[in-house]
């Protein structure tokens, strides 16, 4: 998948999300209140900083009042046909926390040794 955190399906979702707070009479700091939260999330994920997963839209929506039907509809209808899902190589396991593909970490330990076909 392309990067969605600005496609137009993610910047009509924060749209959808801040009309349906403005149509409900709400402001930010208002729907903190009922999300007990601080404001500053509020801001981060109507600005599209922040994405929502399905279980947050479906807490968003209680807390506005709003169908979350109709605004996966919006979403829906704002994405691009042609998005694929794109592999992500998972990073290379070690022991001592290098997570950086490519590098290889100094190797002090003898299964590390053995993982990366080095020879002790």
């Amino acid at each position: 998948m392309a990067k969605t955190i600005r496609s137009t399906g993610q910047v009509a979702l924060c749209q959808a999300l801040v009309d349906a707070r403005i149509k409900a009479g709400l402001g930010q700091e208002d729907l903190a209140v009922r999300l007990k939260c601080h404001q500053s999330l509020v801001a981060r994920i109507e600005s599209g900083q922040r994405r929502v997963d399905v279980v947050e839209l479906v807490v968003l929506a209680r807390a506005i009042g709003f169908d979350p039907f109709e605004v996966l509809a919006v979403v829906e209808a704002a994405t691009e046909p042609d998005c694929v899902f794109r592999r992500i190589r998972p990073p290379i396991p070690t022991t001592s926390g290098h997570l950086f593909r490519g590098i290889r970490p100094p190797v002090t330990r003898c299964r590390e040794a053995a993982y990366f076909g080095y020879q002790s």
